[in-house]
């Protein structure tokens, strides 16, 4: 069975070429705004693809999956399977996927980072799962932000782990052969860790650039232990060095510690207002009134598209 996973392609997918395979699976993050026109757009794309079965998770941009469920859900179904803290099963093959991520600013399936509401999401993760699709890495499993180096020559260390810790702590109790997640742009890529092959499949880059392809997988279901493998797409990683859990990314009544985010290259900004996040069907701008700070890291720290920081996965 051949397996195509993709993710975070943001509104983008005329721009991306999708393998053929047996299954889909997109790990969120399909919309850039989350209104209902786009993921009506996403759904009549997904339509369009031959593969026997799609699987989708929503992401932290697909609000429409989280403020009218029901209606968000009756796009895509019966033709694709949305997976909401559930499972499905295909030839044999046990199948679970979850939206959820430690609290990023304002968007949405937001939880507080190492709470007991992403603890408890993560404890339903049925033991005998054999994939497991969720929007964010775990922590420190293809997760970072790559260090870059700036026109005016300021290199900016790199971010740190920024996934999710408490779907790392359950990761070996459940091992699953394969986990599908995205939501870090820059952690496009593959590795096996515990005998689970992970797969960060963002297609867009951190400029929100479609560049990345999407991941391949092959599992032969006849064989009594099943073993996931990469067909094509995709860097394979090797093990990074450990950073530790102290450096994690939080945004607190607008003020963001860009020096744990970015390094030390980078003074403290402060945000003083983010501005109105408008949902539903009007377009989810960000206004910046004020930033202070005596450095920028980078000419692309900010994104003059959405007007949000380059980091804003």
């Amino acid at each position: 069975m051949r397996l195509v996973c993709l993710s975070d392609t943001h509104g983008l997918h005329n721009s991306i070429h999708v393998p053929e395979g047996d299954v889909l699976i997109h790990a969120g993050d399909f919309c850039n705004t989350g209104t209902e026109r786009e993921v009506h757009k996403f759904a009549k794309w997904l339509n369009r693809l031959p593969h026997r079965w799609k699987i989708v998770v929503a992401g932290n941009h697909d609000w429409f999956f989280q403020k009218q469920p029901e209606l968000a859900r009756a796009y895509l179904e019966p033709d694709v399977i949305y997976l909401q803290d559930s499972g499905c099963e295909i030839e044999g093959l046990k199948i679970w996927g979850s939206p959820w991520q430690p609290w990023f600013m304002d968007w949405a399936f937001n939880l507080p980072r190492r709470g007991a509401a992403l603890r408890e999401k993560w404890s339903q993760i049925p033991l005998a799962t054999d994939i497991l699709i969720t929007h964010s890495p775990p922590h420190g499993t293809l997760d970072e932000v790559r260090s870059q180096s700036s026109a005016f020559e300021i290199e900016t260390a790199s971010s740190g782990p920024l996934g999710c810790e408490h779907l790392a702590d359950r990761l070996p109790a459940v091992l699953p052969g394969l986990h599908v997640f995205g939501h870090i742009h820059d952690g496009h890529g593959h590795l096996v860790r515990d005998r689970t092959l992970h797969v960060n499949a963002s297609i867009c880059d951190e400029r929100y650039e479609p560049i990345h392809h999407p991941i391949v997988v092959d599992v032969d279901l006849r064989a009594a232990q099943r073993v996931f493998e990469i067909a094509s797409g995709g860097e394979e990683v090797s093990e990074l060095p450990s950073h530790g859990r102290g450096q994690t990314f939080h945004v607190v009544d607008g003020n963001i510690p860009l020096t744990a985010f970015h390094g030390a290259h980078i003074r403290a900004m402060k945000l003083r207002q983010l501005g109105q996040f408008f949902l539903g069907e009007a377009a989810r701008e960000a206004s910046l009134s004020e930033v202070r700070g005596e450095e920028q890291a980078s000419s692309g720290a900010w994104r003059r598209r959405w007007h949000m920081p380059s980091f804003a996965f």
